[in-house]
């Protein structure tokens, strides 16, 4: 099995992305370009720093470029198709750091990954940190280098050209990325690919690994996770899936990753789908603090940015056909707001603010008490006090100080998740 093994020294970085329904860019985007600075949190420095025989070490840095304290940041190892010097293809491989990082104002912080190469994958393949926020999929990320792997082909091949997703009963197509809206009580969705396998007659096990909104978000149960069936030897196969839908039906964007396995549990191949529950919903997108402490009797200024249903894209399925929040019907949605300190103690009084057409909310509650580690809630509640949306950011006061180097043999090693 695959390890990620983290080591850091101490530096800083995060970058944001956005696609259609709440869905983060397409591999193609991954170019050859050193570092792409598309927030306010970015991957600089990315350099594949040694090459040995059945592992990597890749040092980066992570930045925090706002003028305001950055939680939530998260980052992750991608191993993608190499077909030229500018153009990066699927991904293939992917490891996840458990690291949670927060930065301050202009803080950096230098990271070392210890990568050990996957045993299936056999050509040359860009490497790249991704950083990322696990409530939007907002990333920055930087290509370290290329390398050139001999490990043993898997022999099956999905064609992620030939994919398309249909909704049962209806003959239209769409692309799998589109993220195509349906009625979650009574459509469902399928997904066609044609499947090559280059070896022997094989059995093979589906697992779909289905996230809300993004790919980089945690995993949500769904009302099935796998199945087999048959490829034959040396054909390439039509293999229509059924896409998992989540046991609760609730409305909003989903992301599936459909991973192919052999019997023995090695990876075969994977592709992905993204799609959208109708009704109402709401996605929080970003939440900000001016500082990482307060004394009794500062203010707060706490900015959330946020967005309506996900059904609401232009060219959905729905009648809320717009991206514009002006447009779409928003009954008595409200957001609630907290912050509690490092013990759990309150640093500001609740509050609660009724939404309107407008994308981006600014609150200054007081200070109530000494708040050392701000832990800011905040929810998006419909009428009935139903909640649509809801995220927590720790703002940790440890890392305040300016960039730091920890030298070699000092490294906090820490072990990742596999999650390709």
């Amino acid at each position: 099995m695959n390890r990620f093994l983290v080591a850091f020294m101490v530096c800083i970085f995060a970058i944001p992305l956005f696609v259609l329904g709440q869905e983060m860019p397409s591999e193609e985007e991954m170019n050859a370009k050193q570092a792409i600075v598309l927030s306010d949190t970015n991957v600089y420095n990315a350099v594949i720093a040694a090459k040995l025989k059945d592992r990597m070490i890749i040092d980066f840095t992570l930045q925090n470029d706002f003028d305001k304290p950055q939680g939530d940041i998260h980052y992750e190892v991608q191993l993608h198709e190499h077909i030229s010097d500018t153009e990066s293809g699927k991904i293939d491989n992917r490891l996840r750091s458990d690291d949670v990082i927060s930065l301050n104002p202009g803080q950096s912080i230098e990271k070392s990954v210890e990568y050990i190469y996957p045993l299936d994958l056999n050509g040359q393949y860009d490497v790249w940190i991704v950083a990322y926020s696990s409530v939007d999929g907002k990333l920055g990320f930087a290509k370290s280098g290329t390398v050139l792997l001999n490990g043993v082909d898997s022999g099956v091949n999905i064609d992620d050209d030939s994919c398309f997703v249909t909704i049962e009963g209806i003959d239209d197509k769409f692309s799998p990325l589109q993220g195509i809206d349906i009625d979650g009580q009574k459509e469902k969705i399928l997904l066609t690919c044609n499947i090559k396998n280059s070896g022997d007659t094989r059995d093979v096990v589906t697992q779909f690994i289905t996230t809300k909104k993004t790919q980089y978000s945690e995993k949500i149960d769904t009302d099935k996770n796998n199945y087999l069936f048959v490829l034959e030897q040396d054909k390439e196969e039509k293999v229509v899936f059924f896409i998992p839908l989540p046991l609760d039906k609730a409305p909003g964007a989903y992301d599936v990753n459909i991973m192919l396995y052999n019997n023995m549990k090695n990876k075969l191949d994977d592709t992905r789908v993204h799609y959208v529950i109708q009704g109402e919903s709401a996605s929080i997108h970003d939440i900000h603090i001016d500082k990482s402490t307060y004394k009794n009797g500062d203010q707060m200024i706490v900015d959330v940015s946020w967005s309506g249903p996900a059904d609401g894209y232009m060219g959905s399925r729905t009648e809320q056909a717009s991206t514009d929040l002006s447009k779409l019907e928003l009954v008595n949605m409200k957001m609630h707001i907290t912050a509690v300190d490092s013990n759990g103690q309150k640093c500001i009084n609740d509050i609660t603010k009724i939404l309107d057409v407008e994308a981006n909310v600014s609150v200054t509650p007081e200070i109530i008490r000494d708040c050392d580690v701000p832990y800011v809630s905040v929810q998006i509640r419909d009428e009935n006090n139903n909640v649509l949306s809801e995220h927590s950011i720790p703002f940790n006061a440890e890392m305040q100080a300016e960039t730091q180097n920890v030298g070699a043999g000092n490294h906090n090693i820490k072990e990742g998740v596999d999650v390709s």
